[in-house]
């Protein structure tokens, strides 16, 4: 398993969000494990990360892999391989261990504060404190970040790569590498990079994260009566609270500085690819000496000489800006410049997003927040399968919110059936119970959430089946293969909902090269050069 081919974690988030046939046949029974994960017969029972291999100082690893040297492309490649391996172990334990923190919480056990794992520090989070929120330093810190990237950024930003994000039966845990006491640091395991757990035999012992559902029908549970599944909906539907601006995104700053370099080398007449259409000029005033010397001074103290080097040798004048003035030029920037170009690119086909993973794919790696999607969407006008694509990534989102608090508010007993009627009132006919009350509130909470108000024509259009598949693969819902009728008013039964499982967020670590590599790929299979693209591709696949 290498730097850019996908991981288990990755493929299960991608198809699985059916049930296994054996748990749709008797789903109180429980699921046999696969040969490969089978203790009898030798497996790993379930994958890496489960403790096996004694207790290791995570924090000390990453970051010994951070300050490795990395001059040139064999000493680069070689931190890439090992950091990779050592952080996908790594996220391994820690959504087992978080897991468990939410099974703990869910049972009621005391779950306050935070929790001292082997070398992780697990605890509660509330979906703001789990979100992307960040306030105006982090948001400065992560532009400057952008601005002054080379190929080791994202291998030396230690506090990103140790952090993990699990949502589980509609808790959200943070899992931090905490460093180890001296005691504890000396008695750590160390595990040789081709060793890793999760990557041997090419990451087939990665873990699988549907070995940690969890059952949503157990033996003997009591049965819930209609009325309190629609008392646990309702106290679900609270208002969506207006959230603060989504913080800025590293990725903002790369794309500001390529964009100033193009503007540079091409005129201030730069055009978009799409209409012709100039792009608006920057309003602000120039700055004078004094300003861009004290500006220079304080850049460099907050990121040193090699990285205000590195930026000045692009030409831009992005390092003369002062302080106080890049957090209001960047965002000028976000606004006025990014999301304009990437309508354009969507416009003249250079980016093709088919569902919301490759949307937000597209639009974080241009530096664009999720919470932008209601102004793509009605700058796409005249897109209809972008527009559409925007309004069911809305829809899917606010109801993701939707559901996780309704597991977490709800008793366990009474879990599949709350999340049965809310999507039969979304996704049923016109004669679901509560669908009214259900759409009122999807509605009002994209328009708090995204400023889009979804108009009947858009609702209309909305696909019922990945709509469906997209809300249960952000919640970790799995359903039972059936073939759902959406045309009656109730498409599922509490039966349908069998289980969830944790949902991961982190930091996906590749290397910068195998970047370089697929982006040349993907510019040589745009040129139709179907050679050199599976060249570059292969290339990129080995890094």
């Amino acid at each position: 398993r290498t730097g850019l081919q996908c991981t288990e974690r990755a493929a299960a988030d991608w198809a699985r969000w059916l049930a296994p046939m054996r748990q749709a046949e008797d789903p109180v029974a429980a699921i046999p494990p696969l040969p490969t994960e089978d203790p009898q017969w030798g497996g790993s029972g379930g994958g890496a990360g489960r403790r096996e291999e004694g207790i290791r100082d995570w924090a000390e690893e990453l970051a010994e892999c951070s300050r490795m040297e990395a001059g040139d492309l064999e000493t680069r490649l070689a931190r890439d391989r090992r950091l990779f391996r050592l952080h996908s172990s790594f996220v391994d334990a820690a959504v087992i261990a978080a897991r468990d923190a939410a099974e703990r919480d869910s049972d009621g056990s005391d779950c306050e504060g935070p929790m001292a794992g082997p070398g992780l520090q697990v605890r509660l989070v509330t979906s703001a404190e789990a979100g992307t929120e960040v306030g105006e330093a982090q948001s400065e810190a992560a532009v400057l970040k952008g601005l002054t990237a080379d190929k080791n950024t994202v291998a030396r930003d230690t506090p990103a790569l140790s952090r993990v994000v699990v949502h589980h039966c509609g808790r959200a845990v943070e899992v931090l590498a905490a460093p180890l006491k001296p005691a504890a640091a000396a008695a750590a395991v160390r595990v040789a990079p081709e060793d890793e757990p999760a990557a041997q035999h090419g990451g087939a012992h990665a873990l699988n994260v549907s070995s940690l559902r969890s059952r949503l029908h157990m033996q003997g549970m009591a049965p819930c009566g209609e009325a309190e599944v629609t008392a646990a909906v309702k106290r679900a539907l609270t208002p969506l609270a207006s959230a603060p601006a989504p913080g800025l995104r590293w990725e903002l700053g790369v794309k500001w500085l390529q964009h100033a370099k193009d503007q540079k080398e091409e005129g201030a007449e730069k055009v978009l690819q799409s209409d012709r259409t100039p792009l608006p000029k920057d309003p602000f005033p120039p700055v004078s000496e004094a300003e861009a010397a004290d500006a220079v001074a304080a850049l460099t103290r907050v990121v040193g000489d090699e990285a205000v080097e590195r930026l000045q040798k692009e030409e831009t004048g992005l390092e003369r800006i002062p302080r106080g003035e890049l957090l209001k030029r960047a965002r000028w920037f976000y606004e006025n410049i990014a999301l304009v170009q990437f309508v354009a690119d969507c416009k003249s086909l250079e980016v093709s997003p088919v569902d919301g993973r490759t949307l937000s794919d597209f639009m974080h790696s241009r530096g664009l927040s999720m919470r932008s999607l209601g102004r793509v969407a009605n700058m796409a006008r005249d897109m209809l399968h972008v527009r559409h694509l925007c309004v069911a990534e809305m829809v899917a989102r606010v109801l993701k919110h939707l559901l996780r608090d309704l597991l977490r508010l709800t008793k366990r007993r009474m879990q599949a059936a709350a999340v049965a009627a809310v999507l039969n009132g979304v996704l049923g006919n016109e004669e679901a119970k509560g669908q009214a009350e259900l759409w009122a509130w999807v509605e009002a909470a994209v328009l708090v959430r995204y400023g889009h108000k979804v108009t009947a024509e858009e609702r209309g259009c909305l696909r019922a089946l990945p709509l469906l598949r997209s809300v249960c693969l952000k919640t970790g819902l799995e359903l039972r293969p059936s073939d759902f009728d959406f045309s009656t008013a109730a498409p599922f039964l509490a039966a349908d909902v069998l289980a969830a499982v944790p949902v991961c967020k982190h930091v996906a670590y590749t290397t910068a090269d195998g970047r370089a590599l697929l982006e040349s790929s993907k510019a040589a299979l745009d040129k139709s050069n179907v050679e050199e693209a599976v060249t570059f591709g292969t290339k990129a696949l080995h890094q």
